[in-house]
């Protein structure tokens, strides 16, 4: 079952770190939704192409919003993001903290995590704020398994999203890096193949969600 965590919470605990993107309690439920529909997606892909629900991480889980939906999917779920300080706050909101989630924080070229360890791997908006992209997706592919599927979404850069930056009220991203297609580009770099590419809402290409294998 997908997990749409509440707006009204989400608000009450974002801080001024920005790991809660301010799209998930915008106060225009159609902006909210729209954005929300990355994560569906993601919940489609992962039912379609995924190997097993045994091992996931959430690459650069932020604020573990999507962490409550995997913890229903998967036997064992990790998520792992500089800090997650709100990803704690949803895991005790939904009574996650003693189950099959573990939360890490710091460096993931630091972060003690066995090789060929993850069935799926999340990484929603999160590789275009590495200036270096060689470094998150070499250690996303020793973590996957060999028949592992990684999952992207990735930003564009397109006339339609910036009107939706003006009509929304916000800026792009300081540390947006890459566009979607330049990640994209080392993600295929890397040697992983593409298994399905797909847009929410082709006439409002805002964001490119891929599953690749290994």
């Amino acid at each position: 079952m997908f997990i749409e965590i509440p707006s009204n919470f989400l608000k009450l605990i974002a801080t001024d770190s920005d790991r809660i993107p301010k799209l998930y309690y915008y106060p225009c439920v159609c902006a909210r939704k729209f954005f929300w529909l990355r994560l569906r997606m993601f919940y489609k892909l992962i039912k379609k192409y995924g190997p097993n629900y045994k091992a996931c991480l959430d690459f650069g889980c932020g604020s573990g919003v999507f962490i409550p939906t995997l913890s229903n999917m998967f036997k064992e779920v990790v998520g792992i993001d500089l800090e997650i300080n709100e990803a704690y706050k949803v895991l005790e909101y939904y009574n996650l903290n003693n189950k099959n989630v573990k939360l890490i924080s710091g460096d993931i070229n630091k972060a003690d995590i066995a090789q060929n360890r993850f069935d799926v791997i999340c990484a929603a908006d999160v590789l275009e704020h590495f200036k270096d992209l060689h470094l998150p997706i070499r250690q996303i592919k020793k973590w996957l398994k060999d028949t592992g599927i990684l999952l992207t979404s990735l930003p564009t850069e397109n006339l339609i999203t910036k009107i939706t930056r003006v009509l929304g009220g916000y800026k792009k991203p300081w540390d947006h890096y890459h566009t979607g297609e330049e990640v994209e580009a080392e993600i295929i770099r890397a040697g992983f193949k593409r298994v399905k590419t797909k847009v929410i809402m082709p006439i409002f290409p805002l964001y490119i969600i891929s599953v690749w294998s290994r």
